[in-house]
C-alpha cells in the first residue's frame, strides 16, 4: 500500500484508480447515483466525493446508494491522506472491513451501518477514530477490545452479535458523548469507572448484563438518556441518580430491579419526561399518600410490578403533560378514579388485567388497552 501522504494527496491519477476500484468492487453500474464516475471530470464532480472547505477534509459519502459487494483493500490508501470521513451507511456491503482501516491515523469518521458486514473489532480499532464510528445493524461478532487513550465521541455498535463483558473496557474513552451497545449478546457487570463527563446518551438495552446498576452512572452530569431495559440487572436504582438533573429518559424496564416505586417517582419528578419502570420487582403503593404535583412525566410506565393499593383520586394532578400511562398487571383495589378523565393530555392508558371497574368517561377520553375482564362500574 502507498503510505506517503503527499504522494496520495497530490496524485489525482492514484485517487481515481482507488475510486474506480471501489466502483467495480461494489457494482457501481447499479448504484442509484453514479454521476460522473469513471469520467475525466474532476473527482470533486463525482457523486459523493467532496471537499470540506471549513475543516479542510476530504469526504466520501455513498450512503443509501445501493452499493453491493466488498470494500477493496486499496481504499485504505485514501485514509492515508486527508480523507477524514467515509460514509457507507444503508447499503448492501458484505465481507469484513480491511484491517488497514484500523491503522489509519487520519480517518476520524467511519459509518457503515445497515449493511452485511461480518468479522470482529481488532484491538486497535477503537483507539484510532477520534470522532465517530458507526457499525450498527450488521453481523459483526466477538468482544469489544480494551481501548487505549482516544478521542472517540460517538460509538454505535448496536444491532450486531457482539458478546462478552464490557466491564471497564471503555475506561479511557473520556470524550464519549454517545455509547450505543443495544441488542447484542454482552454479558457481565456494567462498567464501574467513569467513562467521561461528556457522556449524554447511554444505551445498553437488550443484552444480558447482570449485577447492580453502578453508582458511577450518577457522575455523568449532562446525561440525557439512559436505556438499560431488557437485561438481568438487579438491586435498586442508586441514590446517585438523584444528581442527574438533565436525565429526560430513563428506561430500566424488563429487569429484576427492586426497591420502592414511590421513591423513584419522587426523585425523578422534576427532571424525567419518559420513565419506564415496568416489568420489575418494585414494591409499595402507587402514589398513595404522596403529594406529587406537576411532575414532568409525559410517558410513565409502572405496570407489572409488585405494587398494590388504590389509585389516588387526585392522579390528574401528577403531571401537567401526561400523555401515556401504563399501570397494567397490578393488584390494585377500588375503582379507576374519574379524575383520569380530567387529564386532557392523556392519549393512551394501559389498564390490562388490573381487576378494577372503570367509568365510561375513561374509555371515551383515551384509547385504552384492557385485555382483561374490566367492566363499567355502573354495570356492577
Amino acid at each position: 500500500l502507498i503510505t506517503s501522504f503527499n504522494t496520495i494527496l497530490c496524485n489525482d491519477t492514484l485517487i481515481r484508480e482507488i475510486l474506480i476500484k471501489l466502483y467495480y468492487s461494489t457494482n457501481g453500474d447499479n448504484w442509484y447515483y453514479n454521476d460522473n464516475w469513471l469520467t475525466t471530470k474532476s473527482i470533486y464532480k463525482w457523486y459523493g466525493v467532496r471537499y470540506d472547505m471549513i475543516n479542510k477534509n476530504m469526504i466520501l459519502d455513498l450512503s443509501q446508494n445501493n452499493l453491493q459487494g466488498t470494500i477493496p483493500i486499496e481504499l485504505c490508501n485514501l485514509t492515508a491522506a486527508e480523507w477524514k470521513v467515509i460514509d457507507f451507511n444503508e447499503n448492501f456491503i458484505e465481507g469484513t472491513i480491511p484491517n488497514c482501516f484500523y491503522h489509519s491515523s487520519n480517518l476520524n469518521t467511519f459509518w457503515i451501518s445497515y449493511n452485511m458486514i461480518t468479522g470482529t473489532i481488532p484491538s486497535s480499532m477503537l483507539s484510532i477514530f477520534n470522532f465517530s464510528l458507526d457499525l450498527h445493524y450488521n453481523f459483526m461478532t466477538g468482544m469489544i477490545p480494551e481501548t487505549s487513550s482516544n478521542q472517540l465521541q460517538l460509538l454505535y455498535l448496536n444491532d450486531n452479535y457482539f458478546s462478552g463483558p464490557i466491564y471497564n473496557k471503555l475506561r479511557d474513552s473520556k470524550y464519549l458523548v454517545i455509547l450505543d451497545l443495544t441488542l447484542n449478546y454482552f454479558t457481565g457487570y456494567l462498567f464501574e469507572e467513569v467513562v467521561g463527563e461528556k457522556l449524554t446518551y447511554l444505551k445498553l438495552g437488550l443484552n444480558f448484563f447482570t449485577g447492580n446498576i453502578p453508582k458511577s452512572f450518577g457522575d455523568y452530569p449532562i446525561l440525557n438518556s439512559v436505556i438499560l431495559s431488557n437485561n438481568l440487572l438487579s438491586g435498586s436504582i442508586p441514590d446517585s441518580f438523584g444528581r442527574l438533573t438533565n436525565l429526560m429518559l430513563l428506561r430500566i424496564d424488563d429487569n429484576l430491579i427492586s426497591g420502592s416505586l414511590n421513591d423513584i417517582l419522587i426523585t425523578r419528578c422534576n427532571d424525567t419526561k419518559y420513565l419506564y419502570l415496568n416489568d420489575n420487582y418494585l414494591t409499595g403503593t402507587f402514589l398513595n399518600n404522596l403529594t406529587l404535583r406537576n411532575c414532568l412525566y409525559s410517558d410513565l410506565r409502572v405496570g407489572n410490578n409488585r405494587i398494590h393499593g388504590t389509585i389516588p383520586s387526585n392522579i390528574n394532578q401528577l403531571s401537567y403533560n401526561l400523555e401515556s400511562l401504563y399501570i397494567q398487571d397490578i393488584a390494585f383495589t377500588g375503582t379507576l378514579p374519574m379524575s383520569l378523565c380530567d387529564i386532557n393530555t392523556l392519549h393512551f392508558l394501559d389498564i390490562s388485567n388490573i381487576n378494577m371497574c372503570y367509568y365510561a368517561c375513561i374509555s371515551r377520553a383515551v384509547h385504552s388497552a384492557t385485555n382483561g375482564n374490566l367492566v363499567r362500574c355502573q354495570d356492577l
